[in-house]
């Protein structure tokens, strides 16, 4: 019965990586962030009120269902920095990001072209510098707009747009600060360079 599943899984993995329609990698990128706050008298703001730049850092997987339609997932790591302006103290996060979209490929092929991405970000807060568990929200929800294009048959370029439908900060009088931002990315085709 094991040799059984094992063949079966096997056979299963194999048909998965050398599938057109599935194609997985790394990606590299930055991320341009700002807090978004709602005009309370404790808020948490990115350092002057700009936006601040980090790194992004992770790995992604794409099945092509048709040759327009798709689904591209995110597993990303990155560091946000806010201040908080009323006793100047500085909060670093470390967050894993989560982020399924849908894709839709303009090109007469999958993968060929210029591309669109609309998907939900679920954020977990991973670490912090200091413990404040009842004021920051562990978990929380964006929504991210993108737009890319295939640059060459391994590379894609990535840009995003982020915004904060919940809140990461968030006390008992109402005041709450979520993320705005931008993703800037560029993505390594792994499955497209073993292939080659």
């Amino acid at each position: 019965m094991k040799k059984t599943y094992l063949i079966i899984l096997i056979s299963t993995l194999t048909h998965f990586t050398y599938s057109q329609d599935i194609s997985y990698g790394v990606l590299l990128g930055g991320n341009f962030y700002q807090s978004d706050n709602n005009n309370g008298g404790n808020q948490l703001v990115t350092e002057n009120n700009k936006f601040i730049s980090t790194l992004n850092l992770g790995v992604y997987f794409e099945y092509g269902i048709n040759d327009n339609i798709g689904i591209k997932s995110e597993l990303t790591l990155n560091k946000k920095k806010v201040i908080y302006h009323k006793f100047d103290i500085d909060f670093e996060f470390e967050f894993i990001e989560f982020s399924p979209s849908f894709k839709y490929d303009f090109g007469v092929d999958y993968k060929k072209s210029f591309y669109m991405t609309l998907g939900p970000r679920f954020s977990l807060i991973s670490k912090t510098k200091y413990d404040y568990e009842d004021v920051f929200e562990k978990l929380n929800i964006g929504i991210q707009l993108g737009l890319g294009h295939r640059l060459m048959r391994f590379i894609d370029f990535q840009a995003k747009i982020d915004y904060g439908i919940t809140p990461y900060f968030k006390l008992d009088n109402g005041n709450k600060s979520k993320f705005f931002g931008a993703y800037l990315s560029l993505f390594i085709d792994l499955s497209e360079l073993i292939n080659y």
